[in-house]
């Protein structure tokens, strides 16, 4: 179970703003690292971290800076903000090339809701948002970025508190599921014309999601979701179930791994079938473990100087599995952006860059020929 997570090494590790904090990062699938870095959302080249380009608005400020951020497809990402819209940004470009706003009708100056956090579907067609609480409502809000800029429809039952997370189902277009403050994570069918019929089912993980996501589904075909919450615990769901398969709490998994100190439980993950999830602590060590709590690996471990690793706390990681290879990149408190790669590869990647070497003909050495300069 995760072989490739086994031996993973840093590449690359740079400081993207000192004295601030990265909030959040999304891999594109290709060559690119998209990341709220303070108020800003810049994006990185995934390999050598160099900002590619950095997005802003007119009159920056808090309010209007980015929540949470999601690739649509390679060229093109989104982000929520507090002011009550989605921004919808092309890479080759400077200006978003799409702005929808939280409410059906902006320009007669209806309450805008806050948004806290953003997704798009599998089809790229669907852009979903969450909203902090409004009057005791919290908003799940959907648009069809196809058709235009209004309003498509949107769920303010089910939630009663602030919504931090909202995650489209990998294969299923029309399914979202939403994550809140009030501890219930709700599945909904967005094909469905009311609410009461939309919602499929709800969890109840008796505390506030942190962090949410799609997980491949088990042996029977049943769909799974792994949820992390603010009391630094990972849950394993299945769907409609009315207790969670698998549960991990910090100190359940340091008292089987005395080596390990866990302070925060950053999000799920997985490779393949293969489900676990990422811890770090305070220190900057992050470390991997499978979905029952058998410690996987460590990224930086405490034998390393903090200067070849994360200085603090890491909140958020990418995992990316292709071809028998893995690569993590993982950012926090610290300003920090690293990026890890699998054993497996870098052997590879040296081996062929050997072969290359090999291939290439050698220049032929001609004897009192050399000049001084």
């Amino acid at each position: 179970m995760f072989d490739q997570l086994k031996r993973m090494n840093l590449t690359n590790r740079k400081v993207i703003e000192n004295d601030s904090f990265v909030r959040s990062i999304d891999f594109n699938g290709h060559d690119s690292l998209s990341a709220i870095v303070a108020l800003k959302l810049q994006v990185l080249d995934a390999l050598s971290l160099v900002s590619k380009r950095e997005f802003t608005v007119k009159k920056l400020s808090v309010d209007n800076a980015p929540s949470g951020i999601r690739y649509v497809n390679p060229n093109c990402l989104i982000s929520s903000a507090a002011d009550g819209y989605i921004r919808v940004w092309d890479e080759r470009t400077e200006e978003p090339a799409l702005t929808l706003a939280s409410t059906t009708r902006p320009e007669a100056n209806e309450e805008l809701k806050p948004l806290l956090c953003c997704d798009a579907s599998l089809d790229e067609c669907t852009v979903a948002a969450g909203s902090e609480a409004v009057k005791e409502d919290a908003f799940v809000l959907f648009w069809d970025i196809r058709m235009s800029k209004q309003l498509m429809g949107g769920y303010w039952d089910s939630h009663s508190k602030d919504i931090t997370q909202v995650r489209f189902h990998p294969e299923k277009k029309f399914v979202l599921a939403t994550g809140a403050v009030d501890g219930l994570v709700n599945v909904f069918d967005l094909e469905e014309s009311s609410e009461d019929d939309a919602i499929q089912y709800t969890l109840n993980v008796e505390c506030a999601v942190d962090n949410l996501s799609w997980l491949p589904q088990s042996s029977q075909g049943v769909d799974r979701l792994g949820v992390t919450t603010t009391e630094e615990e990972f849950q394993l769901w299945e769907a409609e179930e009315a207790e969670p398969s698998l549960r991990h709490n910090r100190e359940s998994l340091q008292k089987g791994n005395i080596d390990v100190s866990v302070d925060h439980i950053v999000c799920s993950c997985n490779i393949d079938s293969d489900i676990g999830f990422i811890s770090s602590n305070n220190d900057g060590c992050v470390d991997i473990w499978s979905a029952t709590g058998v410690h996987v690996s460590s990224l930086g471990n405490g034998s390393q100087k903090k200067s070849s690793r994360h200085r603090d706390l890491v909140k958020t990681a990418v995992i990316h599995a292709t071809d028998g290879s893995c690569t993590v990149w993982t950012s926090g408190d610290d300003g920090i952006i690293c990026r890890w790669l699998s054993e497996t590869k870098q052997i590879d990647a040296e081996h062929n860059e050997d072969r290359k070497m090999e291939s290439e003909p050698k220049a032929r050495i001609k004897k009192n020929r050399s000049r001084p300069y």
